[in-house]
């Protein structure tokens, strides 16, 4: 709930008829207002008052005056915002305005009655979302609580953080080579056709076997060359912000699974879709939108156990709608199963596998090497999007736990 602001006005100035004038604009407009002659009494008032606003001078009687004044009005917990009434033009030509972070200044005149609140408005206005900002982000401290702790401890080892990079990336084409590519399998056929050659003349006659998981292995070599280049084509994209309701979103799910129709059938996964509808629009990118959906979805199928089922449901809330795809958990034996909540952060750098899991049958993806969370994050960074991965507790059929990928639309 938020804070209901009744705002306390401190005015300091040496002079008495002044501060009269300027109290009595501010209690018409049902401000409360405290007034001071001396600088130290008026640093004994804010300290007992706390006021919000401080409109003061930098001359007034007393001993303190000018910048140690200024710096002795905002260096406190919660600084007031902060407003000069300006005598003359000279008189602020040295005052360094940014570093006692200045509102506005304004000058004694006879306007003054009829300036002077626009601008007390305005700096109330301020004040108060300042403060709901700050409660807002104490309100949800706990949630980002392990977000922040995570970029904290990125930066404080970010020269590990590099190595490991760079590890991951030769880790990610070794395994993809020697893995799922058969690199040292094609080593092994041309030793063995070496072995089984016979020689005529100018000619070589090897076994038919050898030659076709030779040429066999040497198409998935290319069509991983081939990937690695479009990788890069995706890397470099960028997109436009656009609005799309929930008809516009139908139109982009629809024929998505459409298009991943043969990766679901690998391990013959069910799509069930819930509710798709949601209020108004949402910042997003159709273009956009088709890649991260597909990626997601392979993703799911690919880590979730044969003749599973996926679900799609939209979560409608007043500024952003949540996209939900949960996915059943695959064991991995002598690896990580799952997504521990230590790795929910991980899981997005690039070229990082909880396992060293290659499989074959979804080498037509869009992304490879451990790139496509990465990416999809990056993408949804366009259009201030957001992507979370993790373990929840689904009780949609049995009870179980099971993976849910949410992907974040502002409204």
């Amino acid at each position: 709930m938020k804070k209901q602001f009744n705002l306390n006005i401190l005015i300091i100035h040496r002079d008495k008829n002044i501060l009269k004038e300027l109290k009595n604009v501010f209690k018409n407009n049902h401000y409360n207002v405290f007034t001071a002659r001396k600088s130290e009494f008026a640093l004994y008032l804010q300290k007992k008052i706390n006021p919000e606003i401080v409109l003061t001078s930098l001359n007034p009687n007393g001993i303190i005056k000018k910048e140690a004044l200024l710096k002795a009005i905002t260096d406190v917990r919660d600084s007031p915002i902060l407003i000069l009434l300006e005598e003359n033009d000279e008189e602020i030509k040295n005052i360094n305005l940014l570093e006692y972070k200045i509102f506005e200044t304004i000058k004694i005149n006879k306007n003054i009655k009829e300036t002077i609140i626009p601008i007390i408005e305005s700096a109330k206005n301020y004040y108060i979302e300042k403060h709901n900002l700050f409660q807002y982000l104490q309100e949800y401290q706990q949630t980002w609580k392990k977000q922040i702790e995570w970029y904290l401890w990125k930066e404080y080892h970010k020269t590990i953080y590099r190595t490991n990079f760079s590890k991951k990336l030769i880790e990610n084409i070794r395994n993809s080579l020697l893995q799922g590519l058969g690199l040292s399998s094609l080593i092994s056929y041309v030793d063995l056709m070496d072995l089984k050659k016979i020689e005529q003349d100018d000619n070589i006659l090897i076994p038919k076997t050898y030659f076709n998981h030779l040429k066999n292995n040497i198409e998935k070599l290319n069509l991983w060359i081939q990937n690695l280049e479009n990788l890069l084509n995706y890397m470099n994209r960028s997109f436009e912000i656009e609005e799309l309701d929930y008809m516009d979103f139908q139109k982009i799910i629809y024929p998505t699974i459409l298009q991943i129709e043969e990766f679901r059938m690998i391990k013959k996964q069910e799509f069930y879709i819930g509710n798709l509808y949601f209020k108004g629009k949402v910042k997003a990118n159709r273009e956009a939108l088709i890649l991260i959906l597909k990626e997601i979805f392979i993703n799911a199928f690919k880590y979730s156990p044969e003749k599973s089922n996926i679900d799609l449901v939209i979560f409608d809330q007043n500024d952003k709608i949540i996209i939900a795809i949960l996915n059943d958990i695959l064991e991995f034996k002598g690896g990580i199963t799952g997504i521990p909540e230590e790795y929910e952060n991980q899981i997005f750098e690039p070229f990082v596998r909880l396992n060293h899991h290659f499989d074959e049958r979804f080498l037509h993806e869009d992304f490879s090497l451990g790139t496509g969370l990465t990416i999809i994050k990056l993408y949804l960074q366009y259009f201030q999007g957001q992507i979370y991965l993790k373990e929840i507790m689904d009780y949609t059929r049995e009870p179980k736990k099971r993976i849910m990928c949410g992907v974040i639309l502002q409204k």
